[in-house]
Formats: C-alpha cells, structure tokens, sequence
C-alpha cells in the first residue's frame, strides 16, 4: 500500500483531556481539512484546466505539424520543378507533361503545374482542363502580376491564397522563380513555375475534417499574413476566445491556428467535485464530534474509524488525479503525494515519508546521475531550493534520457506547498521538432535562409553596440550543375552534404555557416578583424571545396566562388550586407571562378545602373519610345538598293538618345528582348509597307530576332500575324539570327525555322564566322543567306588572310546556293574587293548611315520607278 502523511490525527484518549479537548481538536481538524481541500481543490481546478490546454495544444501541434508538413512538400514538389526547369530551360512539353504526371498524382496535393518563361505561360498540366492558361503574361494580369513579379525579384518562393479555384475547392497558388546560368557563368531569370496545391484536400489529410477531432479550429493569414491576415477557416470568434494559438510557418509569411475543445472549456473536473464532498463529509463529521462533546469510547472509536475511511477516500480521491500531485508543508518537509507522482519519478520516488526535507529529494536527484544540468551539482541544488521556497511558479526538470517533467507549484496559506507535476516530454519533442523544421537545412542540416538572416541581424546589433566587426562570406559552388545533369541530383545532394561539412570545419564553433538553397552557402564571422582575418577563412573554404570529392564511387570535381562584405564598412544592416555579398559573389565569378571578391561601392553602382536603365526600357517599350531605323542593303554589281536592315532606336522624349551598345544587353538579360523584337518586327513590316515598287521589284525587309526571342516561343505564328497586319508578303521578310542558335541543336528552333521557311520567309545568319561557322548547320538549317562579319571586311585591303577568309565565304555560300551580304562596307576599296572577290551583296556606311525610317521612305520614294538606284547619297 502507498504510504501517505496521516490526514488526520487521532483522537485524545484521556477522559480528563475529554472535556478540554472537545471543542478544540474538531475545530483543528475541520479548518485543516477544509484547507487542504480548499487549496487541493483549487489546484486541482487549475490543473485541470492546464491540462486541457496542454491536451488542445498538444493536439494542435499535431495539427500543425501536419498541415506544415503538408504544405512543406508541396513546397519541395514546386521547388523541385523549379530546379527541373532550371537544369532544362529549353524542355520541351512531352518533358513538362512526363514532370506534370509525376507532380500530380496519387499522394501529392498539387492540383495543377504550370511553367511561364519570362513570365509567359507556355505550359501547363493537366492540358485539358487548364489550356485556357496557355500565353497567359502575369504581367498583364493585375491580380497574378504582383506576386509573380515578387517571386522574381526576391527570388524566393511566394505563397498566395487560399482562392476559390474556377474547377471547384480552394487552393493555394505558388510561385517559385527559375534562374539559369548563361554560358558565362551568370545567373539569369528565366521565369516561374506555379503550382495549385489542393487545400480542400490537405484539410482532409491533415484530419481537419475528421469527426472524430474533438476541437474547433480556426486558421487566418490569407496570403501569409499571419495574424493580420483573414481567417479562411473555421469561425472568426474563435481568435476573440480564449484559445490555443500556434503558427504555421510559410515561404514569406506564415498563417495561425487556433482551437478550443468542441465541447468547450471543462469549469470543474470530477476530481475536484470529489475533493468538495469528501471534505464536506469530512468537515461535518468532525463539527457532529464537536456537538456530541462527550462520547463513550465505543462511540469515540466509530468516529475514529469513519474518520480514518474519511481520510483514506480523500487519498483515493487525490490519486485519481491524472497528474502527479505532492504535498509539503511550511518547512519543505513532504507531506503526501498521488501513485501519479510517483510513477513519474519512479525509483527516485521510493521511500518517501513524512518528514523527508525537499533538498534530501533534490540530492537524490543528482545522485542517480540521470538529471541533465548544465551548472555545478551543489549551485543547482542550492538555486533549485530557493525557488522551490519561493515557489516561482511553473519550472521543469530535464532528464539525460530526453524526458522533461512540468512543474507548477503554488504555496498554501499556512506556507505549505502543493506541486503538480506533468510528463510534457511529448509536447517538448513536437515543439523541438517545429522548431527544427523552422530553422535548418533539411539536407545538410546547416541554418536555413530565416534563422541566418535573424542571427546576423543580431550579430550586426551587437557590433554596433560593442564598436566591434562583423564579416559575410556568400559561397557558390562552381560546376555543381555540371555534377547534377551528369551524375544525377543524389550524387548533388551528397555532394552538398559534403560541401557543408568542410565549410563548417573551416570557421570557428563561435562563427555561422548556413545554406540558403541550392548551392549557396552563407559564413558569418564574428568579432572578425578588417581585411586578413576573413580573406584567410575565405581561402580555406576555396582549398577544401576544391579537393575531389568521393561520391557513391564516383571522383566528383567542383569548386567555390566567394564574396565578402563587412560591417559597418560594406552595410548598415543584415539585408545589405547579404545583397552586397551577393553582388561581390557574382563578381568573382565573372573573374574567373575559384576566386575571392571582395565588395565595392562601383559594384553597386554598376548594379543600380542596370537595374534603373532595366526600369527605363520597360517603361519606353510601354511608352513607345523606340523608332525604326533603316540601313540599305545594295547589290555590289551596279550599287542598286535591293533591301534594308531594320534597326530599333531608343531616343526619350527631350533626351539624348540610348545607344544600341547599352540597352540591348539589358534587354537581352532581362528578358525585355521579346517584346522588343516583337515590336521591331510589326512595326518593320507597316514600315515596308510602305516603300514603293522600284526597278519592278520590291525591296526586301531583314530584322534581327535574338536567340531569347526563339527560346520564349518566337516562330510562325509571330510573324504570320505581323505580315498579315502589315501586309507584307513573306517573301520579301528575312529574318537574322545568329550562329549559336544553331548551335543548340534545340528541336523547338528547328520546327520554327522550317515553319518559317514554309511560310516563304527566308533566314539570314548575321556576324558568320565569328562563332561556330560550320557547314554542317548550313546544310541542316533552311539558310537562305549569310552576313559576313564586319571585322573580317574591315581590314581586308591589307590582309591578305582576311580576304582570303572572305573569299572562302563567299565561294562556300555560292556552292551551298546560299546569298552573301558583306557587312560593314566602308570604302570605296572594300567595295570593289568584295566585287572582285564575287560578293554580290553588302551593306554599310560606304553607301549609307542607318537613318529614320521617313527619310529612308522619301529617299526611295525620290527615285524612279524603274532603272538603277545608287545607294550612296554622299
């Protein structure tokens, strides 16, 4: 049998102490027992109400760590296809369609998937319900352009929803952008990928729909929001009530729940209503004692007895408590304790009897050598104590096994204490694991993007407050896609793993390594000194990432570029100083790669010009402040204008005009080319619209078209459209395009060259022989014509290699049955070599400047419908 602390003493047995001791002993009992049940009762009340918060909360943060985990690999679907697209750009929609069946299938919650290069729907699974999406630009959506333009210039995934889907339910639309790596090495946006996660079906798999769960529960944060966000779950009142909350965290943002038990919140426990009517009984047996006075012994020992039955069911009642419960009283002696408590404590426990000191319990604690402190035995015992004195309210023991024990303790009026003690190692792991999933890296198991930023933010307050420095080194694995398309993503994931591991053995344990994705990795070093101390650190790291690594059997080379920035000379806070690392990281990377960089204010600089002169031609495309410029083309034999290059000019309103040198490479990197060319084109043909019949023929038209043009979807249709609105016929279009694209050896270009062709638009290739210039493409591409680069014309009177280049050119263009156009004729001399040498065509400013389309129009125009046109005009 349990051994407890009497709950009441025994009767007197004198007679002469029988008179002197009627009134007095009773009362004693009755105040005592109407104390103890006074304060066991409102512990127990208390308790009892903690232990149904403790139950929502538990059951809530199963909730939540479902619904995290739900959404999580959605999240992980969506950046996987992300990082798909990323290693294939070019895929075509067989590819997208076989990414689509395994994305949306059997056991994931997306719904849909759609890929939009530059911002452009061109692919979406399922086709059939979805086709409506196709050629949708987010841009021209005011509702979808926000958000996809932030997941563009954050680069980060961006979450919005819960919407009402047109195909019924409600879903949630993520957004991840793409970013490729040009031949250069440089990062690019190529576009998003979106999904459409099923909410309706995570609820249901969460278990938010289950009869069964036995709270009501309420989520808000629409758009990740958090608690500003609206409740799109459940009743709003429930975040006016006295509830549970937890959060769920999401890329940029994060929702809350909240829930109450379904049937409410219990206002008495049996336990407690136990408690009252045994202390009830108990309280009116001793007042009916006080009032007999005088009893015979025979009664005194029946009322001893129920006494004694009174008591024993007070202890039966405490017992039945579910949490463990313990007494002591005003000198931290123990009193009694529940089976719960020990059952908690187990051996420890053991042995208890009234009277043993609070502190003997302590040192038995730390004997057994399974307590976890991190602080001297004795120091522990001793503060320990003094709380327990002073009873603080509610602490926790943690045990070397992982189990942690809840303690709340309230002192009773006498001084006494009353403990309850609960097991919340449960509650503890859920919320450890939470927070684990929140703040690291599932892969290398490295700080994630969130918890560096937030401790770098510390660190750069810190130093601000201590004078002292901080150092950011922003690391980027070189060749790690080359590893990825050529051993497949575990041998990449692995080699990640590995990568971490030796950054992490190259800093200090006091020092920060995190992964911010992909295979970027992030140093911050603390109290760092200026210049030598972080470039030491920097070319350690670029030593051990640039040893082979061992991979599943295969010898795996990569490498590491990295940037550094420093607080406070490089940046005022966090942000900055990761934007700057980044921007020095890039710099190293064009120097070469396996380098370090070092951020300077000409870096951004260069950066801000980009993206403000970015910034401008977005809104002079919108404007329209572009206009076409034309230079001839002539036939060498008689100087005959048989053509014209179209050319884009950028000249703002009451502003010097951009030359092509400065916004072309920008439009070209931005992805602005597109709808750039796009309006070359049109606006070409409405000119050649308008140039008159000369000779008996028409002049022909040439427009360049980028390689991003072709990528993006440029082909037939394009220019079928613009011919039709201008009506021009095809066969007077040609249409440039250079080496490399040929190159690709993409099937996507190919069908659009022969659609082209079929169409009667001729393809001229521009700058030949400045790339791969090979015989093989020209025999496989439908070429119609080849521009010989300016730099072989231009020293061709005195080199003899170069005129000989160009005559080799020119004899292969004529065996292929394929026109050459010299370009960047200047002189008279190059004139006649070129002649001489057999080129029946060229262009340049020996015959005329590129010039306003209205003054090409009225040159034409001036001359006669029949006979020679010179094409110089002085």
């Amino acid at each position: 049998m349990t051994e407890r602390h009497a709950i009441a003493p025994g009767v007197p047995a004198g007679a002469s102490e029988l008179t002197r001791g009627t009134w007095r002993w009773p009362a004693v009992v009755v105040i005592a027992v109407l104390t103890i049940g006074v304060l066991v009762d409102r512990a127990v009340g208390e308790r009892s109400r903690q232990v149904a918060r403790d139950a929502v909360q538990e059951k809530l943060f199963v909730l939540r760590g479902r619904l995290e985990s739900r959404l999580t690999s959605s999240l992980f679907l969506v950046r996987g296809l992300a990082l798909e697209i990323a290693l294939h750009p070019d895929a075509d929609a067989t590819h997208f369609d076989a990414l689509g069946r395994m994305l949306v299938a059997e056991g994931t919650d997306l719904r849909s998937i759609a890929a939009a290069p530059d911002l452009i729907i061109r692919h979406v699974y399922p086709l059939a319900e979805n086709r409506a999406a196709i050629g949708l630009d987010y841009r021209a959506v005011p509702a979808q352009r926000e958000a996809a333009l932030r997941a563009r210039d954050t680069g980060q995934v961006v979450v919005a929803g819960p919407v009402e889907l047109v195909q019924g339910g409600r879903g949630l639309i993520v957004r991840a952008p793409v970013f490729t790596d040009d031949d250069g090495g440089a990062r690019r946006f190529w576009g998003l990928v979106a999904a459409v996660v099923d909410l309706d079906q995570i609820y249901a798999r969460v278990g938010l729909h289950d009869p069964g769960l036995s709270l009501k529960v309420a989520i808000r944060g629409r758009d990740g929001l958090g608690a500003t966000g609206e409740v799109f779950y459940g009743s709003p009142s429930l975040f006016d009530q006295d509830s549970v909350v937890a959060e769920v965290q999401m890329p940029g943002g994060s929702w809350q729940l909240a829930a109450t038990p379904r049937d409410g919140w219990p206002t008495t426990s049996p336990e407690a209503w136990v408690l009252r009517l045994v202390t009830v009984l108990i309280a009116c047996l001793a007042a009916g004692l006080a009032a007999v006075r005088v009893r015979a012994e025979r009664e005194r020992a029946g009322a001893r007895a129920e006494l004694g039955r009174s008591s024993q069911r007070l202890a039966d009642a405490i017992d039945a408590i579910h949490e463990g419960f313990v007494l002591w009283d005003a000198d931290d002696r123990f009193v009694l304790c529940n089976a719960r408590y020990r059952e908690i404590y187990g051996p420890l426990a053991d042995g208890l009897r009234p009277g043993v000191p609070y502190r003997e319990l302590l040192q038995r604690f730390v004997a057994d050598g399974n307590l976890h402190i991190s602080e001297d035995p004795e120091t522990w015992i001793t503060a320990r104590a003094s709380g327990h004195r002073e009873a603080r309210g509610n602490v926790e023991l943690r045990f070397a096994n992982g189990r942690v024990i809840g303690i709340a303790e309230r002192r009773t009026a006498d001084g006494g204490l009353v403990g309850i003690h609960t097991d919340v190692t449960e509650i503890r792991r859920a919320e450890e694991d939470v927070h684990r999933r929140a703040n690291f890296d599932p892969l290398t198991g490295l700080a994630n993007r969130a918890s560096f930023l937030e401790q770098l933010d510390a660190a750069v307050r810190r130093a601000q407050r201590s004078r002292t420095a901080v150092a950011l080194l922003f690391i980027d694995l070189d060749r790690f896609k080359n590893v990825n398309d050529a051993f497949g993503h575990e041998i990449g994931d692995a080699l990640l793993v590995e990568a971490a591991r030796r950054i992490r053995a190259c800093i200090r344990e006091t020092d920060l390594v995190a992964r911010l994705g992909g295979d970027e990795f992030t140093v911050l070093l603390t109290d760092s000194g200026p210049g030598m101390a972080s470039t030491v650190v920097a070319e350690a790291i670029i030593d051990a990432i640039a040893r082979p690594f061992v991979l599943d059997h295969h010898e795996v080379f990569a490498g590491a570029s990295i940037g550094i920035t420093a607080y406070p000379a490089d940046g005022r806070d966090a942000g900055e100083l990761l934007r700057n690392a980044d921007i020095a990281m890039y710099a190293a990377k064009a120097r070469g790669r396996g380098v370090v960089c070092y951020f300077t204010r000409e870096m951004t600089q260069r950066a801000e010009r980009f993206v403000a002169l970015e910034r401008h031609l977005r809104h002079a495309i919108d404007a329209g402040e572009f206009e076409i410029w034309l230079q001839p083309i002539v036939r060498l034999a008689d100087d005959a204008v048989i053509g014209a290059e179209a050319l884009a000019r950028w000249c703002p309103p009451g502003r010097e005009p951009v030359l092509p040198g400065e916004f072309i490479p920008v439009a070209e990197e931005s992805g602005l080319i597109e709808p750039l060319g796009r309006w070359l084109l049109e606006a070409a043909c409405r000119e050649a619209a308008r140039w008159p019949v000369v000779a008996g023929e028409p002049l022909y038209l040439a427009v360049n078209v980028s390689s991003r043009q072709f990528r993006a979807g440029f082909g037939p249709g394009q220019v079928e459209s613009a011919l039709a609105a201008s009506g021009v016929g095809a066969t007077r279009l040609v249409l440039e395009i250079t080496e490399s694209l040929l190159m690709e050896e993409d099937d996507r270009v190919r069908e659009a060259l022969e659609g082209l062709r079929a169409l009667g638009v001729r393809i001229a290739v521009d700058d030949f022989g400045t790339g791969y210039s090979s015989l093989s493409y020209l025999r496989r591409f439908p070429v119609s014509a080849l521009k010989i680069d300016r730099e072989f014309v231009r020293d061709m009177e005195h080199d003899p290699a170069d005129a000989r280049l160009v005559e080799t050119i020119v004899a292969m263009a004529r065996g292929l049955a394929i026109e050459a156009v010299a370009e960047g004729v200047e002189t008279p001399g190059q004139a006649r070599l070129l002649h001489a040498l057999g080129c029946p065509y060229a262009q340049g400013f020996h015959y005329a400047r590129p010039m306003p389309a209205d003054e090409f129009a009225a040159r034409i125009a001036a001359l006669p419908e029949s006979g020679q046109r010179p094409a110089a005009a002085g």
